[in-house]
């Protein structure tokens, strides 16, 4: 069977990210993780341990 893909389906965020780990359940921490693109020239555990680094590009 076909599934079609539901607009419904699609989240896009909420209007300002400060309010995306409001109830901090896992789901929406899950989530709020998996919205974000990590090149793989960057060492993510290095970052998540408090290494420094710059950051830049549009917010």
């Amino acid at each position: 069977m076909l599934q079609t893909f539901q607009l419904k389906d699609l989240f896009l965020g909420n209007i300002d990210a400060k309010n995306e780990l409001i109830t901090n359940s896992d789901e929406e921490r899950q989530r709020f993780v998996n919205s974000f693109f990590i090149p793989e020239n960057i060492f993510i555990n290095d970052f998540l341990e408090g290494k420094t680094y710059f950051i830049r590009g549009i917010s």
